[in-house]
C-alpha cells in the first residue's frame, strides 16, 4: 500500500513540474506577477519596480525549491519502500535527472530557456527535503524508545 501512495504522490508531484513547465513563459510570468501583485499589495503597497522585480526573481526560484523539496520527499520514501541499500543516492539522482529533463524540456517552450542554476535551485530543495525527512525521521525514532 505505501508502494502505490508514494508511487500516486510522486507521479503527480512530477506530473505538477511538467505542466508548469510546459507553460508559455508569458502565461508563467503572469501567474506569478498575479499573485505577488496581490501579496505585495497586503505588505509593500508602494514596492518600486526593481522591489517588484527583485520578489518576483524570489518567487520563482522559491517555488522550483519548494516543489523539488517535496519531490524529494515523495521519492525517497518511494525508494525506501524497496529497500535498497543507500536510498538517499538513488533519490538524489532521480532528481536532480528530473530537473535537468525538466530544464531541457523548457527549451522548447515558447518563451522559456534552459537555466543551470534552476537545476541547482530544484537539487537544492530535493537535498534539503530529504535531510529534512532524515531528521523527522531520527527525532521519531528517539521519541519512540
Amino acid at each position: 500500500m505505501k508502494k502505490i501512495i508514494w508511487w500516486s504522490i510522486s507521479a503527480l508531484l512530477a506530473l505538477l513540474i511538467f505542466i508548469f513547465s510546459s507553460q508559455p513563459g508569458h502565461e508563467s510570468s503572469e501567474i506569478s506577477s498575479g499573485l505577488l501583485s496581490d501579496i505585495l499589495a497586503l505588505i509593500m503597497p508602494n514596492a518600486s519596480t526593481e522591489q517588484f522585480e527583485f520578489f518576483h526573481t524570489l518567487l520563482r526560484k522559491a517555488s522550483h525549491f519548494s516543489v523539488y523539496l517535496f519531490l524529494g520527499i515523495a521519492i525517497r520514501n518511494l525508494v525506501k519502500c524497496y529497500q535498497v541499500a543507500k536510498p538517499l543516492t538513488y533519490t538524489l539522482l532521480f532528481c536532480i535527472a528530473y530537473a535537468a529533463s525538466d530544464e531541457f524540456h523548457q527549451i522548447f517552450v515558447p518563451g522559456r530557456s534552459a537555466q543551470l542554476t534552476d537545476v541547482g535551485i530544484d537539487f537544492a530543495g530535493s537535498l534539503v527535503g530529504v535531510f529534512i525527512l532524515y531528521g523527522v525521521e531520527k527525532l521519531f525514532r528517539r521519541i519512540s524508545r
